[in-house]
């Protein structure tokens, strides 16, 4: 049986180490390549997405993820069944002057990015929930990146890792 929480731990060690966890970036013609790179290193992560994704392409991504690796879960109930690690992460949408992908999809409304404590303390109640890291992302396609300053008061709030796309 696989423990669960190895892999919050290992990214736990990385960030204490000051080990850097960086993206490897590739078309998904380079799947086979890429998977073929993870299996033979040391990366036990694969995380799939960006604010610059075209439409559609994490979607085809993963799917060709899915060839190689053989891992599949149609929903929520088999996801229980298993032994894959769920990781609790908050997610906090900034606006960034335009409409996204992500706010046209899942019809969410972003947090005014002038408004720092409001997105400072939602994280921080996240945390208190049981959130073990939190995603701060200004959507795909958006024109702004998350404000420096944004990033640096969340992450002094928080005791877990701070995402940042």
């Amino acid at each position: 049986m696989v423990k669960k929480n190895i892999i919050h731990q290992n990214i736990l060690k990385s960030i204490t180490s000051k080990a850097k966890l960086l993206p490897d970036k590739f078309t998904v013609n380079n799947t086979e390549t890429f998977i073929e790179k993870i299996n033979q290193s040391i990366a036990t992560y694969i995380f799939v997405g960006g604010s610059t994704v075209e439409a559609n392409a994490a979607e085809l991504l993963v799917s060709e993820i899915k060839k190689y690796t053989g891992l599949h879960i149609a929903s929520t109930s088999k996801l229980k069944n298993t032994t894959l690690e769920v990781i609790p992460t908050g997610c906090i949408l900034i606006e960034n002057g335009r409409e996204t992908a992500v706010q046209r999809v899942t019809e969410t409304q972003p947090m005014p990015k002038n408004n720092i404590k409001n997105i400072v303390d939602p994280a921080k109640a996240g945390e208190f929930l049981g959130m073990k890291r939190h995603y701060l992302e200004t959507g795909s396609g958006a024109t702004e990146f998350v404000a420096p300053e944004i990033i640096s008061l969340v992450k002094q709030e928080l005791q877990v890792p701070l995402i940042v796309g």
